[in-house]
């Protein structure tokens, strides 16, 4: 990930003390950006090297294996499109907790793929942890729900959307000739032969 302004890294401290008193909890930054350096002073300044490890940038190798040993999936930005992280994520069975802002209460169905939060708070971040941590049905059911959505955004998939939306714009506008002539045509072409 990129730690960013935008992405709000600055408020896994925040976190970070918080859930400290809850628990063994680790959380495992992974990224480089422009608070890269910041993130790192405020761990030692204010002792959380035991609570945050800051890892840089992974290979994808050692990404995956980070989602396969991580318990969720934590995502903090004030502002964002459709996160590519959340297919990484739900396709490692990872339940999501994701602020609720741009393109992010769409990608996570509002709820049903992951717990939405509001922006820069911690605390509801902590209750939305232990939430989860203390109803695994609804944990289940959304790693489920966001595996099976992760699972459907192939790359052939997403390009058959487009194709199709491309198709219908272009009947629409008259660039391509209607369906029914379309099809006619496909029609006398295939009974030539």
């Amino acid at each position: 990930g990129r730690l960013d302004p935008e992405k709000n890294p600055m408020l896994l401290i925040d976190v970070a003390k918080a859930v400290r008193p809850t628990g063994p909890w680790r959380l495992v930054v992974a990224g480089t950006g422009s608070l890269a350096g910041k993130l790192a002073a405020q761990v030692k300044a204010q002792s959380l090297g035991d609570v945050i490890a800051l890892v840089g940038r992974l290979d994808h190798d050692h990404l995956f294996e980070l989602y396969r040993r991580s318990t969720l999936l934590l995502h903090v930005s004030l502002t964002e499109g459709q996160p590519q992280v959340f297919y990484e994520a739900a396709a490692a069975g990872l339940p999501i907790v994701a602020t609720a802002v741009g393109g992010v209460p769409a990608a996570l169905a509002h709820g049903e793929r992951g717990v939405l939060v509001p922006p820069n708070d911690a605390d509801a971040i902590v209750r939305a942890i232990s939430k989860l941590g203390t109803n695994p049905g609804q944990r289940s059911a959304m790693t489920r729900a966001a595996w099976e959505w992760a699972a459907s955004e192939t790359l052939d998939a997403q390009v058959a959307r487009v194709a199709s939306f491309i198709e219908e714009i272009a009947y629409t506008t008259g660039e391509l000739p209607s369906r029914r002539r379309a099809r006619r045509r496909r029609g006398r072409s295939a009974n030539r032969y």
